[in-house]
């Protein structure tokens, strides 16, 4: 028994809409980002448990283009008594399989520019996802890339697991094909935190910092830019 024209029909559409996602597919992990996302407006310093924010906001140099494309970003200093902490966030759009997000601790959340090869740092992890964690001039960090459904990386394979995992879901490739920008959302919001060591050990500077932390991706996940 022949196939009714309705079903012929069908099953090219199907084929088609398939062929479509596929290609689709392919060019959101290859493609620039088509979209540009708005430009990252600062908000007021989040709070952070018993530091102080202090008034003065302090924006950050802007990466060069070919390497990230940034859309700003700026630093947080919050005292508690005569200790500082330094807080820094970056706004990342069109990430890359190719960039790693060492470079963005060399580039944003040192005092001065450092290969970031020479960078040495350990991987942790809480909640939502790896950190990284490490000592540089008598300073403790904590940094990551935090992505827009929440989780963290330290590393380009970790931020593209994710978006695997997020992105490639039946809910987000539906709202890709009426009209979402981009498939993958390729953005990070970087973020770190550092605290002087001071007459402290690495050890309890470290947990201080992890203390803090949690709260601290909460708040920016929930105060994610727009896309």
């Amino acid at each position: 028994m022949g196939r009714s024209p309705w079903t012929a029909t069908l099953q090219v559409g199907l084929a088609g809409l398939g062929l479509a996602s596929l290609v689709g597919i392919g060019r959101g992990f290859w493609a620039p980002y088509a979209h540009r996302p708005q430009p990252f407006s600062p908000p007021k310093p989040p709070p952070l448990a018993n530091w102080q924010a202090q008034s003065t906001q302090l924006p950050l140099p802007k990466q060069p283009k070919e390497l990230f494309g940034d859309l700003g970003g700026t630093r947080y200093p919050y005292r508690q008594g005569q200790e500082t902490l330094d807080a820094r966030v970056v706004y990342i759009v069109g990430v890359s399989a190719q960039q790693p997000l060492n470079r963005l601790i060399a580039r944003y959340g040192l005092p001065e520019r450092v290969k970031a090869d020479s960078l040495r740092f350990t991987e942790q992890a809480q909640a939502r996802g790896p950190y990284a964690r490490f000592i540089y001039r008598n300073t403790a960090h904590l940094s990551a890339c935090l992505d827009p459904a929440g989780r963290t990386s330290v590393t380009a394979e970790q931020f593209w697991q994710n978006r695997l995992e997020v992105d490639l879901q039946p809910l987000p490739i539906l709202a890709w094909l009426v009209g979402r920008p981009a498939l993958l959302d390729k953005r990070c919001l970087w973020t770190q935190l550092a605290l002087p060591l001071g007459n402290q050990s690495p050890a309890v500077a470290y947990r201080r910092l992890e203390a803090l932390w949690p709260g601290w991706l909460d708040w920016w996940a929930k105060h994610y830019p727009p896309l």
